[in-house]
């Protein structure tokens, strides 16, 4: 009878993934020299007009602006307190051991991980200004004509992507 309840019982759905979009390296995408060149140099241009420091910035002031903050320093708070009550000897031992300890208790705990799926949200909020900033800087690279017929190709469709590889693959 045991046997049957175990049974029955469905295990708990997997979280969903931080990322909203797959995370590729570089180095899994087909880019031949050129191409990977252009996308670095872009990349340094983008990096050096103060792009990446602005978008941190606005993630910062939307991340301090949200609940998100609030909850992150309740959690840990009650993470560090539960560990405190488990071993009430960590407020005589030395700080730096302490920390390391309740750190460690906090690691466990899968608190960042809420941290980690927000900032990936306010990240993708500010997507669509990344991707003009750098445009303009390739705009202003290979001129108009060139810019737009690649702005074409990069909104192709995930669907439209594989249906191309696989007409590619039937041709051989």
């Amino acid at each position: 009878m045991a046997d049957t309840l175990m049974a029955e019982v469905k295990p708990e759905p997997a979280p969903p993934p931080v990322s909203l979009r797959p995370k590729f390296k570089i180095s899994e995408i087909p880019l031949n020299k050129e191409q990977r060149t252009t996308i670095d140099n872009l990349l340094y241009r983008f990096k050096k007009k103060g792009g990446y420091d602005n978008l941190r910035k606005k993630v910062w002031a939307d991340y301090n602006a949200s609940d998100a903050k609030s909850t992150l320093t309740r959690s840990i708070q009650e993470v560090a307190e539960i560990e405190i009550d488990k071993d009430p000897n960590l407020l005589s031992r030395e700080r730096g051991k302490a920390a390391t300890l309740i750190q460690g208790a906090v690691d466990r705990s899968g608190v960042y991980h809420d941290v980690e799926a927000e900032m990936d949200r306010l990240i993708a909020g500010h997507l669509d200004n990344v991707l003009g900033a750098v445009r303009e800087i390739r705009r202003a690279d290979v001129g108009d004509e060139k810019a737009d017929e690649e702005a074409e190709k990069g909104k192709k469709t995930d669907e439209q992507y594989t249906a191309e590889t696989e007409a590619r693959g039937a041709e051989l």
